[in-house]
């Protein structure tokens, strides 16, 4: 078998997303790969109106730099006159690069199907193709990669199926929460009821496929217990559903609103609440519904899991999740689990479920990734 090792290298992270505050797999990868390689993320064209070209390259840290640009088209242009805005912003990325550097060691793009067809203007000796996102636009082709991956399992049938060999790599938990979990389990002293029972949950409050009359429904039915919600609370104030359901949260006597939280302190957060919850509705595309990034960082705390159903973690102890297609089950099921939180979070379970994640940390998908591409090369 051949070798191949993330060390050294200069690595070009093609997104379809700026770099924001908000680190989601495609930046938490290029701070880790950043450890022992040069690595440039280049975003996708700002969205701002003009008539001029510019780019920069940003150092976020000693080997990462984070790379924005604008091209001379109109935003719009992207939804209405596609194959123009991609013409006119490949012209423009290939000479970006071209100045940037001459080529590179690896390249991987994490979905970017609405800015390119394919990776071929990136001249580098390892292309790996990385949606994480199901949608129409994504179809099964390489894109110019030998090598494909994916979190969702219904991507990998997909590609499969078309005849491409795809391998499936689970989402990762951040250093900030695999750090706290290291160090309870280093000096672990199990679950203990402490006062009222707190439910955590972490994420956009606003999210399309939130299932929010479920989520009311657990709130008002259980009034000892403390809801703590951490993330996003943008909303459009004209959409009557979020209105009605932020001045309910606001209301509700046993919320607190955090907003959003860095993610060292949302680990301390979320290691001080009881049980973790998520609250999904099935979408169109069954994505939320077939994996979750936010389970790592709830399984790294050791504290159960209450969730509508999540098909990848079918079968799995771990969680109390629904079973398929009984999602309006979650608030008995949340209820349940509340009566008999001290056998759900037993030394056992807390154990298991931090060991699990701290399995799946970002260095450790990285080595996977190292590992198939090596079995490929």
């Amino acid at each position: 078998m051949s070798t191949f090792h993330f060390r050294d290298k200069k690595i070009l992270i093609v997104s379809p997303q700026p770099w924001s505050y908000l680190f989601i797999s495609k930046q938490h990868y290029a701070l880790e790969l950043a450890k022992q390689n040069r690595v440039y993320y280049l975003c996708a064209p700002e969205n701002k109106p003009g008539i001029s070209s510019s780019f920069f390259a940003a150092k976020e840290s000693h080997q990462l730099f984070i790379c924005t640009y604008r091209i001379p088209v109109p935003p719009v242009f992207l939804f209405h006159a596609s194959t123009l805005y991609k013409a006119v912003n490949l012209y423009f990325v290939k000479r970006f690069l071209k100045n940037l550097t001459p080529s590179f060691d690896v390249c991987i793009d994490f979905g970017s199907y609405q800015f390119y067809d394919n990776m071929d203007f990136v001249q580098a000796d390892t292309k790996i193709f990385f949606p994480v996102d199901d949608h129409h636009d994504l179809k099964p082709f390489d894109r110019g990669c030998k090598h494909l991956f994916s979190i969702s399992v219904n991507i990998v049938d997909k590609f499969k199926k078309a005849g491409y060999h795809c391998n499936f790599i689970n989402h990762g938990l951040s250093e900030a929460f695999a750090s706290v979990a290291r160090n309870r389990l280093a000096h672990f002293t199990g679950w203990r009821k402490n006062g009222r029972i707190k439910a955590a949950y972490s994420g956009n409050l606003f999210i399309p496929f939130l299932n929010i009359p479920l989520f009311k429904k657990m709130i008002q039915e259980n009034p000892d217990v403390e809801f703590q919600l951490f993330g996003s609370i943008k909303y459009d104030k004209k959409n009557p559903v979020h209105a009605d359901w932020y001045g309910f949260l606001e209301a509700a006597e046993n919320v607190t609103i955090h907003g959003f939280a860095e993610p060292s302190m949302l680990a301390g957060h979320l290691n001080n609440a009881d049980l973790c919850l998520m609250c999904y509705k099935p979408d169109f595309k069954n994505y939320h519904g077939e994996n979750s990034h936010k389970i790592f960082e709830y399984l790294s705390t050791g504290r159960v899991i209450v969730s509508t159903h999540i098909t990848l973690y079918a079968g799995n102890d771990l969680l109390n999740m629904t079973g398929p297609g009984e999602d309006e089950r979650l608030p008995e099921l949340f209820s349940e689990t509340i009566r008999q939180i001290g056998r759900y979070n037993n030394d056992d379970f807390a154990k298991r479920r931090m060991q699990f994640s701290i399995h799946n940390t970002y260095a450790k998908q990285i080595e996977r990734i190292e590992q198939i591409i090596a079995g490929r090369v």
